[in-house]
């Protein structure tokens, strides 16, 4: 008796700390939805990315791009809008800026999808909306 209690206490446990649900459960939860900024098909690093609900509204959500051109945000609200407008800055060490009237002028959406919907999204910086503050060009 006392050694079918033992087994049967040690399933319990072995349950609570392995989880229920399917293997791929939480899988993309525990990343959360992510965006990459590219310019010229190279990701771009330390670019502070605003996402609004509207055009003139405040950032909803917002981060700043890793090595890897990658935000991952944790907290995207439930009631999410149809588009996300974006607003972005260079934050780097000062060796290039974005032209943000560039970016203004472009014929590229600075917008996008929910990510309830789309949850790995890209975000394509137009040509020349990056300047050089150095003799390099990137």
């Amino acid at each position: 008796m006392i050694r079918l209690q033992s087994v049967a206490v040690g399933c319990t446990l072995g349950l609570l700390i392995a989880g229920c649900g399917s293997p791929t459960d939480g899988i993309a939860d525990n990343d959360g939805p992510r965006l990459q900024v590219q310019y010229e098909g190279h990701p771009i690093a330390d670019v502070h990315v605003r996402l609004h609900a509207s055009e003139n509204g405040d950032a909803v959500l917002q981060g700043i791009t890793d090595r890897n051109g990658q935000i991952r945000f944790a907290d995207v609200p439930l009631s999410e809008p149809n588009e996300y407008f974006v607003s972005m800055e260079s934050v780097g060490d000062g060796d290039w800026i974005l032209d943000t009237k560039r970016l203004e002028k472009s014929q590229t959406p600075m917008r996008l999808q929910p990510f309830g919907t789309t949850p790995e999204q890209h975000l394509t910086l137009p040509p020349k909306s990056i300047r050089s503050l150095t003799r390099n060009t990137r």
